[in-house]
């Protein structure tokens, strides 16, 4: 106590101010016991078992048509490169192809198919296609960043994934 008595006189604090840093101090402390408790308690057996559980079906993989055609979207990127986008049913006849373009259209693209790009949301899938019907077709994939919320980092990222026709 005596040196944070003398700490105090040293470095001038008001009252309230030694009230604040001595209240900040105590919730670096408890918020340091709290992360402590969390990392290193151990989990019920209930909790394990759900977690294996959950671990094995996702090895497993899907267990009927409707997931497998949300599956690509699950698995981790492998070897080969990112994961695979879905293709529209009516694209996927011609998707067998060995010189089929896999990129998203973004002139054709609807509001679901722009989701599965990265950082591509529901809003600013709108907002596309928004952008897309008010001034017309894109003419070039750097037409896009012209869409409100899409800066030069998302651009980068959309590159490899998307083209215009």
């Amino acid at each position: 106590m005596r040196v944070l008595y003398r700490l105090q006189h040293h470095v001038a604090l008001t009252r309230p101010e030694r009230h604040a840093v001595l209240m900040l101090s105590a919730l670096l402390l408890v918020g340091l016991v709290a992360r402590h408790v969390q990392r290193h308690a151990p989990l019920s057996p209930d909790v394990q078992a759900a977690y294996a559980e959950d671990m094995r079906l996702l090895a497993a993989g899907p267990a009927d048509a409707a997931s497998a055609r949300a599956w690509p979207l699950l698995k981790p990127p492998g070897p080969t490169g990112p994961v695979p986008l879905l293709i529209p049913p009516a694209a996927s006849a011609s998707a067998t192809a060995p010189d089929t373009d896999t990129r998203i259209n973004l002139n054709t693209a609807d509001a679901l198919m722009l989701q599965q790009l990265p950082r591509i949301g529901p809003a600013l899938a709108e907002r596309m296609l928004t952008y897309r019907e008010t001034h017309g077709p894109f003419q070039s994939i750097d037409d896009v960043a012209r869409v409100r919320g899409i800066g030069p980092k998302t651009l980068v990222r959309l590159r490899p994934l998307v083209r215009v026709d």
